[in-house]
């Protein structure tokens, strides 16, 4: 399956939606999607063995782009810019929360905005116990070589990732202008 080039302007809940295996998603424009109070964004993909290469994602609300669950995915070359405009809640750009053998590489995002944001973030298990969908942990993660510059905001992050994920390897990233403590974070 082939979803490339289109453009996917102020839907209500998410702008595209993937939930099969084998597909190349590339090209796409994800604009003002998302409505305010948490719910949707640009992009969700709970998919397997897909490639998510070259697509722009801008001011998107609550989530750019939720991966939460997938498995065997590759997240490359991507363009972030001022997610969650719309709202004041925390903007998530990459969600990689409960996925196994997924890479993050290459992607370039810039979010500026005044809500905080956490340009990419992998919980272990996504969701929670009672609204959890993703009966697994996450494991085999790869984060490398991506440019992220966050706002300076207190509660943003460049790199979130939760106690629990098994197989981790970040390297070769750039955060900028985010909090000193807030480039790289492991929580418990």
């Amino acid at each position: 399956i082939h979803i490339i080039n289109n453009s996917c302007f102020n839907n209500g809940k998410y702008g595209g939606v993937w939930q099969g295996a084998h597909g190349i998603i590339s090209g796409n424009i994800f604009k003002g999607n998302g409505a305010t109070g948490g719910i949707g964004g640009g992009m969700t993909a709970n998919c397997s063995y897909s490639s998510i290469v070259d697509n722009t994602f801008v001011a998107n609300n609550n989530f750019q782009f939720d991966a939460g669950g997938a498995y065997a995915l590759q997240i490359t070359n991507n363009y972030f810019r001022s997610g969650g405009q719309k709202n004041n809640v925390t903007t998530v750009d990459i969600n990689v929360g409960g996925c196994q053998k997924t890479t993050v590489s290459g992607n370039y995002i810039v979010n500026k905005t005044n809500n905080d944001c956490e340009a990419i973030k992998a919980i272990a298990i996504e969701g929670t116990i009672q609204t959890n969908p993703f009966n697994q942990y996450g494991s085999e993660l790869t984060i490398t070589n991506n440019f992220i510059d966050i706002n300076t905001n207190v509660n943003s992050k460049g790199i979130l990732i939760t106690a629990g994920y098994r197989n981790v390897i970040v390297q070769n990233n750039t955060v900028i202008t985010a909090g000193t403590s807030n480039e790289y974070l492991l929580e418990n």
